[in-house]
């Protein structure tokens, strides 16, 4: 037998799902429009480490700093960041990690050029 309480509670878990699905397309739709923007000219990207170093020599971009499963990169040209999506990079974010070891400018940067 139904009561009034299990029905109050059923459309209060259908609003809370119905409300976190509406969040996770308002982010992924802003993180897609962020992933077309040329944010800056040091990006740091994260993904393995095989095909972060394919989508470093497959495009035109200065290594600064490497570690476990990230690069930071500063970008020779327009469109790199795109380049790197794909050529194989999970995630591009802007700007150099501080904590890891790029918060200044690169002292001797290696140039890996794709073309």
């Amino acid at each position: 037998m139904s009561s009034t309480i299990d029905t109050r509670r059923w459309y209060s878990v259908l609003r809370f799902c119905g409300a976190a699905c509406g969040v996770l397309v308002i982010w992924m739709v802003v993180a897609g429009f962020a992933a077309l923007a040329e944010p800056a000219d040091t990006v740091t990207i994260f993904g393995p480490q095989a095909r972060l170093t394919r989508a470093v020599a497959g495009t035109d971009v200065q290594l600064i700093n490497a570690g476990r499963g990230f690069m930071i990169v500063r970008g020779q040209s327009s469109g790199f960041v795109r380049a790197l999506y794909a050529a194989g990079a999970w995630a591009v974010f802007p700007g150099g990690i501080g904590a890891c070891g790029a918060a200044g400018p690169a002292r001797n940067p290696t140039r890996i050029a794709g073309t």
